[in-house]
């Protein structure tokens, strides 16, 4: 933004009218990866992980582990402690979009922040590849050749549940909250996040425990996203 700063704000005040209040985008700004953080969403976040995390204690502790290799099990665990609540939310900041449809210009509280990055010219590549980094962006590039830049799968990696989070903090998914490689309808932006969650390795119970720690790597994809675009 052109005047970067703090600013009082009432109720009725949205992302839209901070902006212009702050002299509208730079030349330079990256609009399609700007963010807010809301402070009442972090508690929320927060609760959430703590109750996938009782969950997950709970199926181990009453469910059968015969399926789940003590690996995994300490990775998970790990995932948990990494996970952090930032109160990200997804939200429309092209002004002229905005114009055309006043409805979804979201409103802004006290304490929340408004985050216009420059252009990101990069992909970040993260979670179970060989060489974690970001790498240049090249237009019309799939996704597992941007993982093949980064060294390719590590022997942890699950190939078939790879998330994509765009450079807004949307993420991409398919009907069951997966994106799947062999599919060439995404489309890869400046700024994008492609996350490689750990292989579940199961007898017969892939499918449920699936279920059940998806959510935890979605979050930890959304904080690293988060803080992609902090940085």
């Amino acid at each position: 933004m052109k005047n970067p700063g703090k600013y009082q704000i009432s109720n009725q005040d949205t992302i839209s009218t901070v902006i212009k209040r702050a002299g509208g985008y730079t030349e330079n700004a990256y609009v399609f990866s700007s963010s807010i953080f809301k402070k009442k969403l972090i508690e929320q976040e927060t609760i959430l992980n703590e109750e996938l995390y009782n969950n997950f204690i709970k199926m181990i502790a009453f469910g059968s582990t015969s399926f789940m290799d003590p690996i995994l099990f300490s990775s998970v665990l790990q995932e948990f402690k990494n996970i952090k609540s930032y109160g990200r939310a997804v939200a429309e900041f092209d002004l002229q979009v905005i114009d055309n449809d006043p409805s979804i210009d979201m409103l802004v509280d006290d304490g929340d922040v408004i985050n216009v990055p420059k252009f990101n010219s990069n992909v970040l590549v993260y979670g179970q590849v060989n060489k974690p980094s970001a790498v240049k962006y090249i237009e019309g590039q799939d996704v597992e050749s941007y993982i093949k830049d980064v060294g390719g799968f590590n022997n942890l990696a699950d190939r078939r549940s790879v998330i994509i989070i765009q450079p807004n903090g949307q993420l991409v998914s398919d009907s069951k909250g997966r994106i799947m490689l062999s599919s060439d309808s995404v489309d890869i932006y400046p700024g994008s996040l492609i996350f490689v969650p750990n292989q579940v390795v199961y007898q017969d119970s892939r499918i449920e425990f699936l279920g059940s720690i998806a959510p935890i790597f979605s979050s930890l994809a959304l904080s690293i996203a988060s803080l992609n675009s902090i940085n």
